[in-house]
């Protein structure tokens, strides 16, 4: 029996694929919670309040360009969350440059904020990393290959040549329509040749007596 050359897409998440990936997320950010309790437990205030905000943000950056935004009776299911309804507006189009930034930058933050604390508890540190390393290979080699949302910077699942998945470039990055050339001016009526006057009749000379 032959393996197929490519993975097909995946239609649609099942909860336990959901899961599962909180299953995984939830082994470095055990390994966090516990390392601020060890060092400094009020920190688990802020880091709960970013990681709030890291999710919002990611919704509304992130998911609002993806097929399986509020796709489910009204809901978004899939890995990263579940029966969450949608809060922002879908916009089924490309995601802008600005927008792949800050969902890069809001996961490097995400990762990077407990490392500080956790330097003190290496083996706390050295768990961490391991989960997050696992984490993220897990992503890449099973969701990100088989991901239909195709404009995502992490996507690696083959991009149909068209980009029709209902993700059409954004309309508002589109350059604007040329405006309309100006009608041409109608021509000028040419002037009516002037009529020349007949000559004055000559003054007839008077009978002489």
């Amino acid at each position: 029996m032959e393996c197929p050359k490519t993975t097909p897409l995946k239609e649609r998440h099942t909860h336990g694929d959901f899961l599962y990936f909180k299953l995984f997320t939830a082994v470095p950010l055990f390994a966090a919670i516990m390392g601020f309790i060890h060092t400094n437990p009020w920190m688990l205030i802020p880091y709960i309040a970013w990681i709030s905000l890291h999710m919002a943000l990611v919704y509304r950056l992130l998911c609002t360009h993806c097929p399986h935004y509020g796709a489910y009776n009204g809901k978004t299911q899939c890995h990263f969350i579940w029966a969450v309804p949608p809060v922002y507006k879908a916009r089924p189009h490309r995601q802008n440059l600005l927008e792949k930034i800050g969902v890069n930058l809001l996961l490097f933050v995400s990762i990077l904020f407990p490392v500080y604390w956790l330097i003190d508890v290496w083996e706390l540190l050295v768990f961490y990393l391991l989960g997050i390393a696992v984490l993220m290979i897990t992503m890449m080699r099973f969701e990100c290959t088989r991901c239909r949302h195709f404009t995502c910077a992490h996507n690696r699942a083959p991009q149909p040549d068209d980009m029709s998945d209902g993700q059409p470039d954004d309309p508002s990055e589109e350059q604007p329509e040329a405006a309309p050339a100006p009608p041409e001016p109608a021509p000028e009526p040419e002037p009516e040749p002037e009529q020349e006057s007949a000559p004055d009749p000559k003054p007839e000379a008077p009978d002489a007596e």
